[in-house]
């Protein structure tokens, strides 16, 4: 497979990208997502912490979900400031790790990096951390299918076979045949 070339952007123009990604996601913005850093493959977004999205009402950490969220958003961030110009893409596979609770009342960070892009498939990694990335509540991995290794059609309608005349209805397919003697 050969690599996806790209051309060089400035910071504020992943910034840019990356904010106009996060302005098109509803759940983004519901979530008060925020990008804090984007260069060429590499996003850091902030999430601040809300009672909302509490999971453990005790403890105040946030819910798996609002993290599984945040991760998949940022890598997808990490995809488009990889791409040598804007496409639709989809995530192919998402892996996560919850390695500890987050800590209630603190924002989390999260920062992925697209590692490799080829013309059909964009991998990355990510972690969510709220001090240090060393010390993460979780980590990912994902890939994600370009939209140029399906020829611009990110999704294909499937055909419904056509129903043979000869074809019994579904309501009769749930008697027990009767016997003939």
């Amino acid at each position: 497979m050969s690599e996806a070339k790209t051309p060089l952007l400035n910071t504020s123009d992943f910034h840019s990208l990356c904010n106009q990604f996060l302005s098109a996601i509803p759940h983004s913005q519901t979530l008060g997502m925020q990008i804090v850093h984007a260069v060429r493959n590499r996003v850091i977004i902030k999430m601040p912490w809300r009672y909302e999205m509490v999971g453990n009402s005790q403890t105040g950490a946030l819910a798996g979900g609002v993290i599984t969220t945040l991760l998949d958003t940022v890598c997808g961030s990490a995809v488009l400031c990889a791409l040598p110009k804007p496409e639709a893409f989809a995530t192919l596979d998402l892996r996560i790790d919850h390695m500890k609770p987050s800590e209630g009342h603190r924002d989390i960070f999260c920062m992925a990096e697209c590692y490799r892009l080829t013309n059909s498939i964009a991998f990355v990694r990510g972690v969510a951390y709220q001090d240090d990335p060393q010390k993460p509540i979780a980590h990912g991995v994902a890939s994600f299918m370009r939209a140029s290794s399906s020829n611009g059609n990110m999704v294909k309608t499937r055909q419904q076979p056509q129903k043979q005349p000869d074809e019994a209805p579904i309501a009769t397919l749930n008697k027990a045949p009767e016997l003939k003697q």
